[in-house]
């Protein structure tokens, strides 16, 4: 059911708002997490380039929403990881580097 997939998480213009605009921790977790389902579908199905072309636009996200939580820590990571491990590009996969972003880092130390 790839294509259902892709379909359902295609970046449509409420996701594309969701990930360009909105600073709601919501928005973007889901527009997020939609697009990391999207690159693995892709990727299933053999649409390299269109997987190539979410984890790019991913690429460029410079300022987020520093409250976006796991969901959304987890697609920014996971996008690129699995675009490189799906493909067998060990290398390209080796020479990862976690996302700087201070929601990756926030309460790494925290003291409950």
């Amino acid at each position: 059911m790839w294509q259902e997939s892709i379909v359902t998480n295609a970046p449509q213009p409420r996701v594309k708002k969701r990930t360009s605009r909105s600073t709601s921790r919501d928005d973007w977790r889901d527009g997020l997490h939609a697009l990391d389902y999207l690159t693995y579908a892709y990727l299933q199905s053999e649409q390299d380039d269109n997987a190539r072309q979410v984890v790019e636009a991913v690429a460029r996200v410079t300022a987020l929403n520093p409250d976006i939580g796991l969901p959304g820590s987890y697609a920014l990571a996971s996008i690129p990881a699995r675009y490189a491990m799906e493909r067998h590009a060990w290398l390209e996969a080796a020479s990862l580097i976690r996302p700087d972003a201070a929601h990756t880092r926030r309460d790494c130390n925290a003291k409950s």
